[in-house]
């Protein structure tokens, strides 16, 4: 008997603009690597990534893409990308150290507009 259970993890993958964030997904989604073609903003984009580990349920991960936050200013996160969310990934460039100080901001609106809604909010941040 075939089991077709599987579980379905929401990603909110989010940081400034140029960072990569698109980049890293087209990567680790599509298995594309687009660093060398030219910068094109992103509005939002969803990527959709399967895993199956043999005997145990599949997980589907689901990552959404955000545009980049601006380097200044209050950040505004649209409430639905938030409330569903089961974790968010912070991407910054090493070479742009603005967008590194940009992630304490970026983190302390998520916990607090996460934080209404969830009880536990789980953070990854990449470089």
């Amino acid at each position: 008997m075939t089991d077709f259970s599987q579980q379905m993890n929401e990603f909110r993958v989010a940081g400034s603009k140029k960072v990569g964030k698109t980049a890293c997904l087209e990567q680790l989604a599509c298995l594309n690597d687009i660093t060398n073609q030219p910068y094109v903003p992103t509005i939002e984009d969803t990527y959709q990534v399967q895993m199956d580990y043999g005997d145990r349920p599949k997980e589907i991960m689901v990552f959404h893409d955000t545009a980049g936050i601006s380097e200044s200013g209050p950040i505004e996160l649209k409430r639905p990308y938030v409330q569903v969310a089961d974790a968010f990934l912070l991407l910054y460039s090493v070479v742009d150290h603005e967008s590194f100080n940009r992630m304490d901001v970026l983190k302390k609106t998520i916990d607090r507009q996460f934080g209404k809604d969830k009880k536990e909010v789980h953070f990854m941040l990449f470089r």
